[in-house]
């Protein structure tokens, strides 16, 4: 009986929420993050990544000329895909290519499998640039219009710049470096790759548009001479644009080029070009034989998707 006295006429006790945990971001301080409007504080992680990725599949129609063989033109077509790619973060670089090509050269069989990578330093001098130091790696293997192709580098250094913001990006380096083994058939000209490769490799974007070069001298320290390799590539993303990124990246809700989904299966048309040539060095008796060369231009129709990492703060990224 007095215990149901006391209980009613006991003041209540006061529950008082526990603290929230403190708010920790790397390279953010918790004052920095409580400013932000709340469509920015998405996934901050102190360390902000920029580049440019993007595949697709389709068809290449091309036309080639071997003057190994009887000299005449050819029309062929392949089934194709290709990869591109290209990371700056802080301190460290890093791009690759990669293609698959199967098909009909117009004469015999056509295929490409190739794989281009390469990582390493960054100095970053600037928020978005800097020079680059990386270590490169090439495997290929190429049969088109009369050039029979194998090569494998390893341990091939780069030295370059590259730029990556927003929209843009652009890596330019001078590779040198050891062709550990490979071989080249061009016509009547039989070459073994072994030796000092040098040249220069360039990839460049601005909006929907994409630049690709490339330049090898294959064993240029034999006495054959080097193997020139020459590619270029050009291609443009179909159909409308989104909207071009702006001061409203930095903003609640904001519509931005990032994520995997920036640019989700969008028709692209390249154009290629690409030429070699090749010397066995001095024929049998004496004379100096003529080089052997190749070249093909072609037209590419590709279904896939692109991104890019835009560094503007605020992003989620």
């Amino acid at each position: 009986m007095l215990a149901a006295v006391v209980l009613p006429i006991r003041p209540a006790c006061a529950q008082t929420a526990p603290a929230p945990a403190p708010i920790i971001v790397p390279g953010v301080s918790e004052e920095e993050w409580a400013k932000r409007p709340a469509g920015g504080k998405v996934g901050h992680a102190g360390m902000e990544a920029a580049g440019f990725a993007g595949r697709g599949y389709g068809i290449r129609p091309f036309v080639g000329d071997g003057s190994a063989g009887p000299g005449q033109s050819t029309v062929g077509v392949v089934a194709r895909e290709r990869g591109t790619g290209l990371l700056m973060a802080r301190w460290i670089s890093a791009r690759y290519a990669d293609e698959i090509w199967l098909g009909y050269d117009g004469v015999d069989f056509a295929a490409r499998a190739l794989l281009d990578a390469s990582i390493g330093l960054r100095l970053p001098v600037s928020r978005f640039s800097g020079p680059v130091l990386r270590l490169a790696l090439l495997a290929e293997a190429t049969q088109l219009t009369g050039w029979s192709k194998t090569e494998l580098r390893l341990g091939a250094g780069e030295l370059g710049w590259t730029y990556a913001r927003g929209s843009a990006h652009l890596d330019l380096v001078f590779q040198l470096g050891p062709t550990l083994l490979g071989q080249v058939d061009l016509g009547a000209t039989h070459r073994e790759l072994a030796g000092l490769t040098w040249g220069a490799y360039l990839t460049s974007g601005w909006e929907d548009l994409l630049l690709d070069f490339r330049m090898s001298q294959i064993a240029a320290d034999s006495g054959d001479g080097p193997v020139t390799d020459l590619r270029a590539e050009v291609c443009g993303l179909l159909g409308g644009r989104r909207p071009r990124p702006t001061k409203t990246t930095r903003g609640r809700g904001a519509a931005v080029f990032a994520g995997l989904h920036a640019r989700d299966y969008q028709a692209t048309l390249c154009a290629d070009v690409s030429y070699g040539a090749a010397s066995s060095g001095a024929a049998s008796n004496g004379a100096a034989s003529e080089a052997t060369r190749y070249s093909t231009v072609g037209i590419s129709i590709l279904f896939g998707r692109s991104s890019r990492l835009d560094p503007l703060k605020r992003t989620g990224l």
